[in-house]
């Protein structure tokens, strides 16, 4: 598998037998339980930690609305589409359990404590691909609403743009990715991913497939006429 600035090259026909060679599989559930039903003093402390990103379910009703609502109370996060040159764009492949799949996204993740939406879309980046990030830009004025009827959950889409050395060449470091999402970075050509997009072969995040849009538009490789 060819590789560029450290990342293996995926062609879009390739795709589902590539990620497998990376070590991206299918996995079978073993328990599935309510959070409550957990044992936490036998777990490792940093799976112990993964309980922070748990939904809180809240039941809402409001004045003159005899209906009940039931509301997701969740962590915010980034999307962040960061295109490179030789027409190649950073991609992240990651087995879900919300989804019970693998799917195709860009970097991404929870916005912590204390944490700007920008400063975490460049720390995502940088964690989960080694690429350092110069700076962000917006895609959006706003967090967008992930369900607006179940969920609290807001996305922020931002454009990544690579941080270059005195030599002009993208600067990179080791990937510090989190142990248990076990992500792992690609890059494909622009023609490929929009085959993708097109004709999606695996699941896809419909936040990226959005994200991907408005920065290619931003950057010229499509138009709206």
């Amino acid at each position: 598998m060819d590789t560029i600035y450290g990342l293996p090259i995926i062609k879009y026909e390739d795709l589902e037998q590539s990620l497998s060679e990376l070590g991206i599989l299918r996995k079978k559930i073993r328990i599935r339980k309510k959070p409550e039903e957990i044992d936490k003093t036998v777990l490792d402390p940093n799976i112990q930690e993964q309980f922070k990103y748990a939904p809180q379910i809240e039941v809402i009703q409001y004045e003159s609305d005899p209906n009940l609502w039931f509301v997701s109370r969740q962590t915010n996060w980034v999307r962040v589409c960061v295109p490179l040159p030789d027409n190649y764009v950073l991609l992240t492949a990651e087995f879900l359990a919300g989804i019970n799949d693998i799917m195709i996204g860009f970097c991404g993740g929870c916005i912590d404590e204390g944490e700007t939406p920008e400063s975490c879309a460049i720390r995502e980046v940088r964690e989960e691909s080694g690429l350092i990030l110069a700076t962000v830009v917006p895609l959006a004025s706003k967090g967008l609403p992930i369900s607006g009827r179940k969920s609290s959950e807001l996305v922020f889409p931002f454009w990544g743009i690579p941080s270059l050395n005195t030599s002009g060449e993208i600067q990179r470091v080791n990937p510090t990715p989190d142990r248990e999402e076990g992500i792992k970075p690609f890059l494909m050509s622009f023609t490929d991913y929009w085959k993708f997009i097109e004709n999606p072969t695996m699941l896809h995040s419909t936040a990226s497939r959005d994200c991907a849009y408005a920065t290619f538009r931003k950057i010229g490789k499509i138009s709206i006429t």
